[in-house]
């Protein structure tokens, strides 16, 4: 672990008042208690034998009160494993250690017999106030990944606040305790540098407002920083894409009915909201997008684009970067993962082409909207005699 503690003070008391002296506790972390931990649920888990003597030791111990004088008994649970395929296995792997910790030390007293695999795995007091801490600094991100993954389509634009939240309160927590500190310090060097290529601007229900807001001085960085990209942005544009007159207003995702009635009988547009002239510069296409009003939460951005794209056509070249960025791998898992619903035993001579369309297809069929007003024009074909 990678971890500076210069300037972490020689000693500090720990939430039971107990004083804990530096020297001690990177001794502590140099034992590597994340690699113990991993090592105690791989020979638990590699034999049946040992998994039901654990589980048989939480609940003996549990009827008899073993483990403490307090009522509240250990939850009878299986350990969990690390699995690198999931970044935030790790805090689930050390928080369910740290919630059967006196099961664990009381199994790993017990005599081994014939089987040295138990041996020199327990953990030292010490140790097991690393991996508490380490506990406490892993349930910020992971409470944030798991709000972003609760969304279907997490952006990268949502992702500023989610990281914003982790920022602040890692900080906020370094300050409060300096020993975890050190250990926070390393993962906000990861942290900020993905929080700074985050990019909000192709966001219709964020545009700049959420940096105005929240960055203060910093936010006219971010707006010379916008103003740069679309510069560049807009050299490799054809010349008549600038400032041409929009086909749709922003907020339509579909034909103009109105005005093409109105056009039939020679009135004028029935429409309130006429579409606004198309800005002509850099400059101007950026204020104008910014000063418009933001659009609802739970606006659809590739609906939005796509009427907007002759309007703000500089920004809507950022975005076809930008916006296909995913903030969280979960959906994409989540598509995977249902792959196996359809290439079963029984169908698994699917060419790769037709995998991908039915698992559109699928895809599809469940993010289907409901449309009430489906069926109320009548097609000829249903009036044919």
């Amino acid at each position: 672990m990678n971890a500076d503690f210069a300037d972490v003070p020689l000693t500090w008391t720990n939430a039971l008042g107990e004083v804990v002296h530096k020297e001690d506790y990177v001794e502590a972390i140099a034992q590597d208690p994340i690699l113990i931990c991993w090592n105690i649920v791989c020979v638990i888990h590699a034999s049946g034998q040992w998994r039901k003597a654990f589980h048989d030791t939480i609940v003996i111990s549990n009827v008899n009160q073993w483990f403490t004088e307090d009522p509240t008994e250990v939850p009878t649970m299986e350990l969990l494993h690390d699995v690198k395929t999931q970044w935030d296995s790790a805090y689930f792997m050390i928080n369910r250690m740290c919630a059967l910790h006196l099961a664990i030390d009381h199994f790993l007293s017990l005599p081994c017999g014939s089987n040295d695999e138990l041996s020199g795995l327990r953990l030292t007091a010490l140790e097991w106030e690393v991996l508490q801490d380490l506990e406490v600094v892993l349930e910020i991100p992971h409470e944030v990944q798991q709000c972003m993954s609760s969304e279907s389509r997490p952006i990268l634009s949502k992702a500023v606040p989610a990281f914003e939240t982790v920022i602040l309160r890692w900080r906020a927590l370094a300050k409060h305790t300096p020993h975890c500190g050190a250990i926070i310090n390393a993962g906000l060097d990861w942290a900020e540098q993905y929080y700074q290529s985050s990019f909000t601007v192709v966001d219709p229900t964020i545009h700049i407002t959420w940096v105005d807001h929240h960055w203060g001085p910093k936010a006219s960085d971010i707006r010379d920083l916008v103003l740069h990209t679309m510069t560049e942005y807009c050299s490799r544009l054809p010349v008549r894409q600038v400032g041409t007159q929009p086909v749709e207003p922003a907020q339509a995702t579909h034909p103009r009915p109105f005005w093409t009635l109105a056009a039939r009988y020679g009135l004028p547009s029935m429409e309130l909201n006429q579409a606004p002239q198309a800005p002509s510069s850099v400059e101007q296409e950026f204020n104008a997008y910014v000063s418009a009003p933001l659009s609802p939460n739970g606006t659809d951005p590739l609906a939005f684009w796509e009427a907007s794209k002759s309007l703000y056509p500089i920004v809507f070249t950022i975005t076809l970067n930008y916006l296909p960025i995913q903030a969280s791998s979960v959906p994409c898992k989540h598509v995977f993962s249902s792959s196996s619903e359809t290439d079963m035993k029984k169908h698994n001579h699917i060419t790769p082409a037709l995998m991908e369309a039915l698992q559109m297809l699928k895809f599809g069929l469940k993010k289907e909207c409901l449309d009430f007003t489906r069926g109320w024009i009548t097609p000829k074909r249903d009036m044919a005699v």
